[in-house]
């Protein structure tokens, strides 16, 4: 496990990016980040953010101004990763999605509110998809085998099974609310208490079982306090939608049965299901000031001894013994380090007994281990049941900048750099890390603020946890509950300006965090002071420092110095506690990407190596998502193998799975090619060939049968079967055989299409033109000369151009020659029959004859060779990342990366200043386009984000690629470029 990069703020002038409290984190299956910050100005004012960036382009992240009133408690996003929920400590939750389908452009349109009441779990509904990963059948040719689908129910399920779409919150006062998304964009919004008696809740946790309920996690952050367990049930009756909620059995954590540990580790700081989709592994984490200790814990079905006396009476208890549900604890480790941070695997493998054995029989570790951070600024990697280290990652190296030479440099000391929130990828082979240079998330004091009580009055032990009764109670029912729990002047006195939900919102952030916001206290009018009444305790004016009481505000170690008294017991001047003080300035906050080895530190065989990351790449293509995480992992040397083995694997399907995944297998081999220099020019080749296949489908579906009582095959089907039936080199011969009615289409339409026929013709001139250089691997191309599918895809796609060119001849593409008598089309396509026929899948494989050679040596001499714009090179940082080199970035600042590891053909790279092209539409936008533009996060294609023509056939095409790029990648917007 090495640190790949790490990503920061600059320090501004007037204001600053400082972590939220708590801190939000969350990874998406398409490999983007959001987080959040709290931007603070001159005035103290903070504003609630929500940054989203992709993993590949960290510096270009899109920062939101979330609109939140309070601190951001959750984010979490859903399946397909294109939709974010966030949630505050004012009972509000939103649910974003992506405006014009763009990952740097965001936008809330619906959303639900508990008011008052802060939300401290999150989660969107269960859609039913379940994929389960067989590690033991990895060297299994069928895709059915590796990877089988779990029967799994949805929460909830409309007319015909479909899924529901909604999610589901549980709030600090015990009430869990749903809210559904209905296919009318309505939004149907319940709550319902989780248990008559209510209590408070600090930390929970959601899962889902098999059968379609929900299972909630609840603590209330003391140890000695039970962690309770709920089933809840979600369903809609009358167009209402309705919850049911039925108590679990409940467990004590082991430490705190232990004599000799019950009052070590006072608070549990850390509550997780294992897995989001099995709710019967559970992860505690307990915690004091220095230290923590981890328990995993298992519900099984155990029996429930009778006594001999009810088996004599009732002969069916004495047949079939009673089973009851029973937590049992799995593994608990030593006393840790202060634990700050939880990632869990997302990588669905079952978590069984079996697990380490099948590690050891396989050697494939990744979604075996979760991630753990210490305030210490190590990261372990421990199994997820039986918790022995897997790895272990220490920040003692700072990582250099991506301008600076990979010297030898002297090691810095300073404060460790410990994450406040991390979340593991979603293949588990990559982790991201939150944190402020280690010096911690307790804010620093507001003048007229004091969180110490002075050594005459400590502050009181924290009382036992309330009891809330019935349906959610008032704001101030719930202020005087959790009024006595707070050990500090924040707890506003009953009858003071801070009466209302704000004000127990205040005492539930320090509750629950131990720190306190940036906002100043509400101050008394002038010549009054505040409202008082009887019980309540008078706060010290000046309170001393000296000894803290239990529940103290946790401050930076900057802060926590500068209150400290100094040697000789004095004070000096503005140390004490309750002397106003302003807070330092607040470091940036700063991002890590760690890689984790799928090997956790083992030393494996290449080839098993290989293995490893082709089951990964298979499980991508399968599902969907993406595969950033794994290319991380990719050494130069292991591209050509990997390409090979995972095109081999392909073939093994069946016809059908085969199409289903064609466009997903050229993407993943195009960013697999990026990474060495001896591949690089086959990434032109299969962008092109995805390309192809985009333009060969659209055409075929624009022909329509001249009657509707057609047979089975398609206008497009009998262009297939006749062009591969007659190999004759002849255009027109060929068009003698398909009924030309079939091709009639609208004359505004051609015209339309103009530009895509030119690419089909500029690239069939450009493969002959290259024929006589098939040697050389380094030219883009080369790959078309040998491949028979995509050749005949060519061929067929001549014919259909000819036949149009006859409605309208000013839609053919238009080449220069050095003879007006000259047929350019028939040429060509002779050429390319020719060509075909050689490496045709029906016969057997032969190289071309060399008379085919010399005539495509002496194209040139009859027509001009175009010049073919292919795809920018990529400015992303995958292919530049080193072992142990780590890169420092900015945000907001694009890098000067080192040189990439690929080197770019001749021809093919774009200095700034030449023209641009939009790759889709095939139009020249100039060297400085006025249109603004969107580019691919994956591939770098580049395209006009609004469309200048208004053609159905356009737009048929410009719709395919309105959600993401012809790879599969997503679009970001781009900046207008300026001379």
């Amino acid at each position: 496990m090495d640190l790949a990069y790490v990503c920061e703020w600059e320090r501004w002038p007037k204001s600053t990016h400082c972590p939220s409290v708590p801190l939000a984190c969350a990874w998406s299956c398409r490999n983007l980040i959001a987080f959040t910050t709290d931007l603070r100005n001159d005035d103290q004012d903070l504003t609630r953010m929500i940054h989203i960036l992709d993993t590949e382009h960290p510096w270009d992240v899109h920062s939101v101004n979330s609109e939140h009133s309070e601190a951001i408690t959750c984010l979490e996003w859903d399946q397909s990763g294109s939709r974010l929920l966030s949630a505050d400590a004012d009972g509000q939750i939103k649910c974003w999605s992506m405006a014009d389908h763009l990952a740097n452009s965001w936008e809330s349109s619906v959303g639900s509110l508990v008011e008052g009441d802060p939300i401290v779990a999150l989660s969107w509904l269960h859609n039913g998809v379940k994929l389960a990963l067989h590690v033991e059948k990895s060297g299994a040719s069928s895709f059915g085998e590796k990877f089988s689908r779990v029967k799994f129910s949805p929460s909830l399920t409309l007319f015909g099974g479909k899924p529901m779409e909604g999610w589901i919150a549980v709030t600090v006062s015990g009430l869990v609310t749903v809210s559904l998304l209905k296919p009318s964009g309505q939004v149907l919004t319940s709550t319902e208490s989780l248990c008559r008696l209510r209590g408070r809740v600090a930390l929970a946790d959601i899962a889902f079982t098999g059968g379609g309920n929900i299972v909630v996690a609840t603590a209330d952050g003391s140890s000695a306090s039970p962690v309770q367990f709920y089933k809840v049930c979600v369903s809609v009756v009358s167009e209402k939608c309705r919850i049911d909620t039925e108590i679990l059995p409940s467990l004590f954590m082991r430490c705190t049965t232990d004599l000799n540990r019950k009052d070590k580790f006072p608070a549990i700081t850390h509550l997780k299901f294992l897995a989001r989709d099995m709710s019967e592994q559970v992860l505690l984490c307990a915690s004091s000031q220095t230290s923590s200790i981890v328990e995993c814990w298992s519900l099984r079905k155990e029996g429930l001894p009778v006594n001999n006396v009810f088996q004599q009476i009732s002969p069916v208890v004495g047949d079939k013994q009673p089973m009851i549900l029973k937590w049992r604890i799995l593994s608990a480790t030593n006393d840790l380090d202060r634990v700050s941070a939880v990632a869990l695997p997302k990588l669905p493998i079952s978590l069984t007994n079996t697990d380490l054995k099948v590690a050891s029989d396989t050697q494939f570790y990744p979604g075996l281990g979760l991630a753990l951070a210490f305030h210490d600024g190590s990261v372990h990697i421990v199994h997820r049941l039986s918790l022995q280290s897997m790895a272990v990652f220490y920040s003692s190296a700072a990582p250099r900048s991506a301008d600076e030479p990979a010297i030898k440099r002297p090691r810095t000391t300073g404060p460790a750099v410990h994450f406040k929130a991390m979340q593991l990828s979603w293949t588990s082979l990559a982790l991201v890390g939150i944190d402020n240079h280690g010096k911690g998330l307790g804010l620093g004091l507001e003048e007229g603020a004091s969180c110490v009580r002075s050594p005459s009055r400590p502050c009181p032990p924290i009382p036992p946890p309330p009891v809330l009764t019935g349906k959610p109670a008032s704001a101030f029912t719930l202020r005087l509950l959790t009024r006595e729990r707070i050990p500090c002047s924040f707890a506003p006195p009953l009858g003071s300006p801070g009466e209302g939900p704000a004000a127990w919102r205040e005492a539930f952030r320090f509750w629950r965090t131990g720190s306190v916001s940036l906002r100043r206290p509400p101050r008394p009018s002038s010549g009054s002071a505040p409202a008082t009444q009887p019980g309540d305790r008078p706060v010290p004016q000046k309170p001393r420092a000296g000894v803290v009481g239990p529940r103290r505000c946790r401050r930076s170690a900057d802060t926590a110095r500068a209150a400290a008294p100094p040697p000789g017991g004095r004070e000096g001047p503005g140390r004490g506690c309750g002397v106003p003080q302003r807070s330092p300035p607040r470091p940036p906050l700063q991002l890590s990407m760690l890689r984790i080895s799928p090997s956790m530190g083992h030393a494996l065989d290449v080839s098993l190596a290989l293995r490893h990351l082709l089951f990964l790449l298979e499980y991508c293509m399968v599902t969907g998502y993406d595969w950033w995480d794994t290319l991380l992992h990719v050494q130069p040397a292991m591209v050509q193998s990997l390409v090979e083995r995972l095109h081999e694997e392909y073939t093994r399907q069946n016809a059908a799975l085969q199409q289903v995944l064609s466009t997903r297998i050229l993407a993943m081999k195009a960013s697999l090619c990026k990474l060495s220099p001896c591949t690089v020019a086959r990434v032109c080749d299969y962008h092109a060939k995805l390309f192809l296949v985009a333009v060969s489908s659209t055409l075929k579906s624009l022909l329509r049968p001249h009657f509707l009582n057609t047979p089975d095959k398609s206008p497009g089907d009998r262009l297939t079967e006749v062009c591969a039936k007659i190999t004759d080199a002849d255009i027109d011969k060929v068009m003698i055989n398909l009924k030309t009615e079939e091709f009639v289409l609208d004359m505004n339409t051609l015209q339309a299409l103009q530009q895509l026929l030119q690419w089909v013709g500029d690239f069939v001139l450009y493969l002959l033109a290259s024929l006589p250089n098939q040697g050389s691997p380094l030219r883009p191309g080369h790959s078309f000369l040998r491949d028979g599918t995509s050749l005949g895809m060519l061929r067929e796609l001549m014919v259909v151009i000819r036949i149009w060119g006859l409605l309208k001849p000013s839609c053919l593409p238009v080449y220069t020659a050095t003879s007006d008598t000259q047929d350019s089309m028939s040429l060509l396509f002779r050429l390319l029959t020719k060509l075909w026929i050689c490496c045709r899948d029906e016969g057997p494989t032969s190289e071309p004859d060399e008379a085919l050679v010399d005539e495509c040596c002496l194209l040139p001499s009859q027509l001009l060779i175009p010049s073919l714009d292919w795809l920018p090179v990529s400015d992303g940082l995958v292919s530049r990342l080193q072992p142990k080199q780590p890169l420092r970035l900015q945000f907001g600042k694009a890098p000067a990366l080192p040189a990439c590891a690929t080197v770019q053909p001749d021809g093919l790279s774009r200095a700034a200043g030449q023209p641009k092209i939009d790759h889709l539409r095939r139009l020249h936008l100039g060297a400085y386009p006025t249109e603004e533009c969107k580019a691919c996060t994956r591939c770098g294609c580049v395209t006009m984000l609004r469309s200048p023509n208004k053609t159905t056939a356009v737009k048929q095409w410009e719709q395919r690629w309105i959600r993401n790029c012809l790879c599969g990648g997503l679009w970001r917007r781009v900046p207008l470029s300026y001379p």
